[in-house]
């Protein structure tokens, strides 16, 4: 029996991860406005990256906002 795997934000990872591990398990894999998984990459490398871009964009914000002040 195969499986149909559907995964949402992180859970695009986890999907990922899955059909990894269980490739002839998976009938198909649907990503719904998620993260996909680079080969050899984790959940934490892409939260990792999230997190540095939001910082990024927080600083610059504010940076942004104490220069009209």
């Amino acid at each position: 029996m195969q499986v149909i795997l559907v995964g949402h934000d992180f859970g695009g990872a986890c999907i990922s991860y899955v059909m990894e591990l269980f490739p002839s398990k998976i009938s198909k894999a649907i990503f719904i406005a998620a993260a996909m998984l680079s080969s050899g990459q984790s959940s934490l490398d892409m939260f990792s990256q999230q997190v540095v871009l939001h910082s990024i964009i927080f600083w610059t914000q504010k940076s942004g906002k104490e220069k009209r002040e």
